[in-house]
């Protein structure tokens, strides 16, 4: 049986498996454009770009705001290294 030792204790029963298109939507390429940015905007966000040119590498201040409603944005997960480089080593 597939049930996890360690649960939420909202959580029972055995483990569901289930593709991730089947309970998410996928998108890409449509972000929020400079021209949605707004001083007097409602909700803070923060520009794919801007994570190279505000930005250092830890977010502590948000800069930008929009009024871009929020069910029209999308919270993503961005794990790339700095610059998209790979280190490099010398010997």
């Amino acid at each position: 049986m597939n049930v996890p030792r360690l649960r939420f204790k909202e959580f029972s029963g055995v483990w569901e498996v289930k593709k991730l298109g089947g309970i998410a939507s996928f998108s890409k390429g449509k972000g929020i454009s400079k021209a949605d940015i707004d001083e007097n905007g409602k909700t803070f966000c923060i520009r794919y770009g801007e994570l190279y040119t505000e930005y250092g590498e830890t977010i502590h201040d948000v800069k930008s705001k929009t009024n871009v409603h929020v069910d029209n944005l999308v919270l993503t997960d961005v794990t790339q290294n700095p610059a998209n480089q790979l280190p490099l080593r010398s010997e």
